[in-house]
């Protein structure tokens, strides 16, 4: 019990105005620490920058006429590659691509966010 004391004392001492800092801004270092571990096995980045995934047009009933799909973290994603050339619009064609995200209009796909084709590399034939 003592050691709770010792550290209230001092703070009687200081102005409102300073206290109420000192707790705001103890707020924000225990708001701001993370408990994530990022070790290798949790962060899933491609060593060369690429994502592996294929192409599909299995989602054009609902306005997406082909999507790149690949897998990160054991889920399922979908993104809208911008201006995809004719050569890759093959449903099931398997890719690496590099994509950074746009913030173009979706014009009717609603499923994935579209994206802007950095590089893209065809792996089967």
């Amino acid at each position: 019990m003592g050691w709770y004391f010792a550290l209230q004392i001092p703070a009687l001492f200081l102005p409102m105005k300073t206290r109420a800092l000192l707790v705001v801004f103890a707020a924000f270092l225990v708001g701001c620490s993370s408990s994530v571990d990022l070790n290798e096995e949790n962060v899933s980045l491609p060593h060369d920058g690429f994502v592996h995934g294929k192409i599909t047009s299995a989602y054009r009933d609902q306005g997406c006429a082909f999507l790149f799909e690949y897998e990160e973290q054991g889920q399922k994603r979908l993104v809208r590659p911008f201006q995809l050339e004719e050569q890759y619009k093959i449903d099931g064609l398997e890719v690496k691509m590099k994509f950074s995200y746009s913030r173009i209009m979706n014009e009717g796909c609603d499923l994935a966010n579209p994206v802007i084709i950095d590089s893209i590399v065809r792996i089967n034939p």
